[in-house]
């Protein structure tokens, strides 16, 4: 009996060891509820951002309606440390400059790619906006990259237009 008492409290106390002080996890020390609270935020319509020098573009930068598609994205890196990121990305719609998804990109799979970009250098990878139909209405449009460099996350951005 003595013995067997043995096996269910050292297990027991190794377990409980394990947590972590406070209670929080990795995952819980960033707020991501509300975007504007979120670390360096990169916005880019062509220029490098100041707070990381950090920028993604986008050629063309404007669309006539029905001719969306094919696109260049060409991401920056003129920050002191190398920044990397994977293939997958998302395009917003500005209603009424409220920034909102556009749903055809949730059923859209991407190859699960890590790419790293030195500081200094640029990349340029072509993406295509309608992987399947999709009506995009005359409007203002963003793409949305998420990167990391080192320990910060960075949510990168350029935007695009469709016109008449």
């Amino acid at each position: 009996m003595r013995i067997s008492l043995y096996y269910l409290i050292i297990p027991a106390f190794i377990l409980g060891s394990c947590g972590n002080p406070g209670g929080k996890s990795a995952s819980d020390s960033q707020d991501t509820s509300n975007p504007s609270k979120m670390q360096d935020t990169a916005v880019s319509t062509g220029t490098a951002d100041p707070a990381g020098s950090i920028a993604m573009t986008v050629v063309p930068a404007a669309f006539k309606a029905g001719t969306v598609g094919e696109a260049k994205l060409t991401i920056t890196n003129n920050a002191a440390e190398e920044i990397t990121f994977g293939d997958p990305y998302r395009v917003e719609y500005s209603n009424n400059g409220n920034w909102e998804k556009v749903t055809l990109f949730d059923s859209v799979s991407f190859t699960a790619m890590a790419h790293g970009l030195a500081p200094g250098k640029s990349q340029e990878f072509s993406i295509n906006l309608q992987p399947m139909p999709y009506d995009y209405k005359p409007g203002q449009y963003r793409i949305l990259k998420d990167a990391q460099a080192g320990e910060k996350k960075i949510q990168l951005t350029a935007i695009f237009s469709v016109e008449q």
